[in-house]
């Protein structure tokens, strides 16, 4: 997914990058190989994995993109959703105008039920 958002084969030094669901594998796994490449990582999780997220460099936001999008919104390089919890509206909305989005999941359709995402409905 990294490579996925990589430009030109440069690092993510000093890039901002957004991980919707820091606390999954592939979120932690994203957390730790963008601080190694020198990025800003932020990161949303829910409130009770904050802390060990804190520690390894990232700063955490709540799940709730209306708590974290009017701090972040337009400000991301890179937004790599692997919930998908709005349909990646909120991660769209996350980017800056040459940023990309990388979309890697959906698990929300396991706590949210039927959802749209880019204009399919029920997936």
């Amino acid at each position: 997914a990294m490579d996925l958002a990589r430009k030109m084969n440069t690092p993510f030094t000093d890039a901002n990058i957004l991980i919707i669901g820091g606390n999954g594998p592939s979120g932690l796994a994203a957390i730790e190989l963008a601080l190694l490449e020198g990025a800003n990582v932020f990161t949303t999780a829910d409130e009770r994995h904050h802390k060990f997220l804190n520690g390894m460099g990232a700063k955490c936001h709540p799940v709730d993109p209306k708590k974290w999008l009017p701090t972040l919104g337009g400000k991301m390089d890179v937004v790599l959703d692997s919930v998908c919890l709005d349909g990646y509206e909120s991660s769209r909305a996350a980017l800056n105008s040459a940023g990309m989005l990388v979309c890697t999941g959906l698990s929300a359709v396991y706590t949210q039920g039927r959802m749209q995402a880019y204009g399919l409905s029920d997936v």
